[in-house]
């Protein structure tokens, strides 16, 4: 059973945390992503640890220093989160900023995709009306064989 903290050992964590992204911001992305996209695939760290060829404990040597992470390793760890490894330097006001241009060009497809069915709606309904017509037109014959148009 885990102690609980004191005050002071939560100061030092947050010195360290803090220092650890003044000196390797890089690195505090890294991990922050790591951890993100862990979360969002509902993956606790043993179960990454099983899908990639890092060792238990040098991947909680790295977690804890993360600038020390290996290039291959950085491949192996995008690999199995099925993401690149610039993704996982990548900011995170960077992918807002990518996600929103990405929902903007969404949502105008879709703008685009319904103005044209409306149109082609629009058109349709023009073309059934013209054919009414003509069908109409057509029945409405005199004796003699002649169209009355109305």
């Amino acid at each position: 059973m885990a102690r609980p903290k004191t005050k002071a050992a939560e100061r030092a964590a947050e010195q360290y945390e803090k220092n650890r992204r003044e000196n390797h911001p890089q690195s505090a992305i890294l991990m922050d992503n790591i951890r993100r996209i862990c979360k969002e695939q509902r993956w606790r760290d043993n179960e990454l640890i099983a899908k990639t060829s890092i060792s238990p404990d040098t991947f909680r040597r790295r977690k804890n220093e993360p600038f020390k992470f290996l290039s291959w390793e950085i491949e192996d760890i995008a690999n199995v989160l099925g993401v690149s490894v610039s993704e996982l330097y990548q900011e995170e006001k960077d992918r807002q900023t990518l996600e929103r241009q990405h929902e903007k060009e969404i949502e105008k497809a879709k703008n685009e995709a319904y103005n044209d069915g409306y149109r082609q709606a629009r058109l349709d309904m023009f073309n059934a009306i013209c054919v009414n017509f003509e069908l109409n037109s057509v029945s409405l014959q005199t004796p003699d064989d002649t169209k009355r148009k109305i």
